[in-house]
């Protein structure tokens, strides 16, 4: 329910602002930083749980304080940076009576407004629902033809690459995500006295951040991976024992796993890529431990 920016001068951390919200009726789910207004300055993003709906907002950093852009917001926020391009900001709304809606949209910034476009296209071959949600996805142009492939972490923790007509062309043999969190937005306790029917309500378990980078002309994809206590999952919980972050070349033949960094205790909540040069690439990671 806080949120604090800080500037790294001198190799010294300095807080310069900070917003909170009632802790016990907020929860922040996830924040994203994008220049989506084209200003040349990130506005931040955070989707914001007040009690039982959602309630986020947009926030920029101008002359030393913090300016709110829009508020209230009955949306998911996500960014997602392509390879190549500009940021690209995805909205979702909560279901009826489930915690997605089925459209995810892309946004732009028009007229001092963000506008919400056309839904993806979501659908497979066969015209059915993929089960998506605007987290663990990423798109590019995996093929160099102009067309988009869209990459999700799917509900039973796989990965996989559909086409821009809905084919499914990889899914992974191996499993990746288990983040212990929950989105239960629109839910209520009826989805515990339904969870022994058939098609119960339940909550969704979030998916971290999928990455993609390029270096000397090879495309990479950073995937979070939580190690689950005792390989097991439990129903509507998820134990984990400790965490990595798992990178895999992409190629026409689908992935091929480059690194897995050194495991660590907790679940693995976030990380950031800081910089690609000819060393290398910089990650930053965090984990939570719950004690």
């Amino acid at each position: 329910s806080k949120l604090i920016i800080y500037s790294y001068e001198g190799g010294r951390f300095n807080r310069i602002a900070q917003v909170s919200r009632p802790k016990n009726e907020n929860k922040f789910l996830a924040t994203d930083v994008g220049d989506i207004n084209g200003n040349g300055r990130d506005e931040i993003f955070v989707t914001n749980k007040h009690l039982d709906r959602l309630s986020s907002f947009v926030l920029e950093y101008r002359g030393n304080k913090m300016i709110s852009l829009w508020k209230n917001v009955d949306f998911y926020f996500r960014i997602i940076r392509p390879i190549s391009g500009k940021p690209q900001l995805l909205l979702q709304k909560p279901g009826i009576d489930k915690p997605f809606d089925d459209d995810i949209f892309n946004v732009k910034y028009k007229n001092g407004k963000y506008a919400r476009g056309r839904p993806l296209k979501l659908h497979d071959s066969q015209n059915r629902r993929m089960q998506f949600m605007l987290y663990g996805m990423n798109r590019l142009d995996l093929n160099s033809d102009k067309n988009i492939e869209t990459i999700i972490l799917d509900k039973d923790y796989h990965l996989r690459v559909y086409s821009a007509t809905g084919e499914m062309l990889v899914k992974s043999d191996e499993y990746y995500g288990h983040d212990p969190r929950i989105m239960d937005i629109g839910l209520t306790e009826r989805w515990v006295e339904m969870s022994d029917m058939p098609g119960r309500v339940a909550p969704v378990y979030f998916r971290g951040r999928l990455a993609l980078r390029e270096r000397q002309g090879r495309r990479f994809l950073l995937v979070p991976r939580n190690h689950r206590l005792g390989g097991q999952l439990l129903e509507r919980t998820v134990l984990v024992n400790n965490c990595s972050l798992v990178i895999l070349e992409l190629g026409k033949e689908g992935f091929k796993k480059i690194f897995e960094t050194r495991k660590q205790r907790g679940y693995l909540a976030a990380y950031q890529v800081i910089g690609v040069d000819t060393e290398g690439m910089r990650i930053n990671v965090a984990s939570v431990v719950r004690g």
